[in-house]
């Protein structure tokens, strides 16, 4: 299960134009969490993207998918599925 995360500032806009991490300063409260947890980013109650979190850099999420995600641990599955048939291919 991913762990919520809010903004701070507007940047839904740049999720959605695919913008790939989110700075540590436009979060509201950073959470204390382990480098590689799976988070949802929100704003305002909406779901906005779906990433992993980086404990130790300013860039605190690196975006994984924009948009509202049904199953984030299903996503992480098929992305590493999907990658891993590229390199056997």
């Amino acid at each position: 299960m991913a762990v919520p995360v809010t903004l701070a500032k507007d940047l839904a806009r740049a999720i959605r134009e695919g913008h790939p991490w989110l700075f540590r300063d436009a979060l509201d409260r950073p959470p204390s969490i382990p480098s590689g947890t799976l988070v949802e980013v929100r704003r305002g109650g909406r779901m906005l993207a779906v990433g992993f979190w980086d404990a130790r850099s300013p860039i605190a999420v690196r975006v994984l998918e924009p948009g509202p995600v049904a199953d984030p641990a299903a996503l992480v599955r098929e992305r590493l599925a999907a990658a891993l048939q590229r390199r056997l291919d």
